[in-house]
């Protein structure tokens, strides 16, 4: 049989190759053994500690009564409490240092000596970490549920999506009632944009990219259309094949909505600035032409008293009065043109130009945030008509004002709207801009191009007459066509200057 002193050099054996802090505690509670561990964990010597009670070098004071009655009563009635598992307790060090630690026990038994061995991790360090990382990760939620941030993890080789309970609420589900999968995703995204960010995605994997950012519009589980900005990373196996993609989705509608209301009240500035320079460019119309109209007047006046009350008089009067009068009202006219040249602000600056280019400037303008947002745009330029000679900022002017009225008709049912440019002749090229809106009233129809007639309840009606003036001015001309299927309207500009080619 072994001796006693065989069982304390197993033990101490054990205990110095141990880990963690070890220590050995006889029945009456006394340290028996003390690892070197323990000495570095706890402060003390092995010397300074051996045949000390257990609960008077590492337990706080409060809890050593609860230690010591825990004791007598397992030896009493042989039910452990912590005996055989992993607990946490609080212990303290020489320097009287309180930290969190992991203790595991157990009992052995030799020639009827009882001792307890007990192994101790400090874990301060981990609860510590463990606190940070549970106080980053609330400050995180936080921000998440603050700014509608929501999380996927899609695993594409099995087709399987992870999503985090606020990416579920921005689509409008409860947690955990996503059915997770790709496939469910897709019913949810507004089919033009799933098309678009399908060919982002196929692009940036075809790249092998690491990352990509796009935007879409989804439709919620009640029918709310919501508009979102996503980014995610890519990761790919050994043979460049795509299997995970995580990222986030954020709801920007009220941003959205927001920008939108921005551009609605720069609109109605614009359109109050319109009214204001309407009002002076009347008031000025009004002062200029008094002082013309009242002398054609006069003279007409005057001629006419000569010829009707003397039919002998002298013709050469009248005659007079009446160059003046023709005189007064060239003037006038000629103030009219100055008028209406100085309301377009800056002349033509004519040039040779790309149509298909001021069409794609004009509808990225409208698309983001303006009015164009609501509808999708399709562009077809004919190469053969793409070059024009024309002032580029006019006609964008011009597609401007075409593209909003477009979206404006479809504003409540949605839509899309198509601009094509084709050759008319060998002289002109010819765009159209089409929507598929209830068409126009035949009244209005009528004098469409009329200035101050309006299909609009708000509108002032100059926009069309603006726009004609433009094309017009450039030597084309500006028509539409109506149905109840929607409205077609046509521009044509030259292709070079008429001048240059007539000579």
């Amino acid at each position: 049989m072994r001796s006693t002193s065989d069982l304390h050099e197993t033990l101490d054996a054990v205990l110095s190759t141990a880990l963690d802090a070890a220590i050995a505690m006889k029945e009456d509670g006394s340290i028996a053994r003390w690892n070197h561990v323990a000495e570095r964990t706890f402060g003390w010597t092995f010397a300074e500690v051996h045949g000390k009670l257990v609960s008077e070098v590492i337990i706080p004071p409060e809890f050593r009564p609860s230690h010591a009655a825990g004791l007598k009563r397992y030896l009493e009635t042989g039910v452990p409490r912590y005996l055989g598992r992993h607990v946490e307790v609080i212990a303290v060090d020489r320097a009287g240092r309180r930290f969190a630690t992991e203790l595991s026990s157990t009992e052995v038994h030799h020639n009827g000596e009882r001792l307890f061995l007990g192994f101790i991790r400090d874990i301060s360090q981990r609860k510590e970490a463990d606190a940070r990382i549970s106080e980053v990760t609330e400050r995180l939620n936080l921000a998440v549920r603050t700014h509608s941030i929501g999380i996927f993890d899609t695993d594409v080789t099995c087709a399987k999506v992870y999503w985090d309970p606020e990416l579920e609420r921005i689509y409008g589900y409860g947690p955990g009632e996503f059915a997770a999968t790709i496939e469910a995703w897709r019913l949810h995204v507004i089919p033009a944009d799933l098309d678009r960010v399908t060919k982002q995605f196929d692009t940036a994997i075809a790249a092998r990219a690491s990352e990509l950012a796009y935007n879409y519009r989804i439709r919620r589980r009640d029918g709310e259309i919501r508009h979102v900005e996503a980014s995610a990373r890519f990761f790919y196996d050994a043979a460049g094949k795509n299997t995970r993609r995580v990222g986030v989705n954020i709801d920007v509608t009220s941003r959205k909505q927001t920008e939108r209301r921005l551009f609605e009240t720069q609109a109605e500035l614009a359109h109050l600035s319109r009214l204001g320079s309407l009002g002076a460019m009347a008031s000025s119309l009004g002062h200029e032409l008094n002082q013309p109209l009242t002398a054609v007047a006069n003279y007409l006046s005057a001629a006419k008293s000569l010829l009707k009350n003397d039919l002998g008089a002298d013709f050469g009067k009248a005659l007079e009065a009446l160059e003046l009068a023709s005189a007064n009202t060239m003037r006038a006219a000629e103030l009219i043109r100055r008028l209406r040249a100085m309301s377009l602000k800056q002349p033509m600056q004519r040039q040779i130009t790309s149509l298909a280019t001021i069409v794609n400037e004009t509808a990225s303008l409208a698309l983001p945030n303006g009015p164009l947002s609501g509808v999708s745009i399709d562009v077809v330029i004919d190469p053969e008509a793409d070059r024009v000679f024309a002032d580029p900022l006019m006609v964008q002017q011009v597609i401007f004002n075409l593209l909003r009225n477009a979206a404006e008709a479809m504003s409540s049912i949605g839509g899309k709207i198509s601009v094509r440019a084709s050759l008319l002749d060998e002289q002109f090229a010819m765009l159209s801009v089409a929507d598929n809106g209830p068409g126009l009233d035949p009244e209005v129809k009528a004098q469409l191009f009329t200035a101050f007639v309006s299909t609009k309840s708000d509108g002032m009606g100059v926009g069309l007459s603006i726009c004609r003036t433009i094309i017009e001015s450039q030597d084309g001309k500006i028509w539409a066509r109506s149905s109840p299927e929607g409205t077609i309207f046509y521009f044509t500009l030259p292709r070079e200057s008429l001048e240059e080619n007539s000579a």
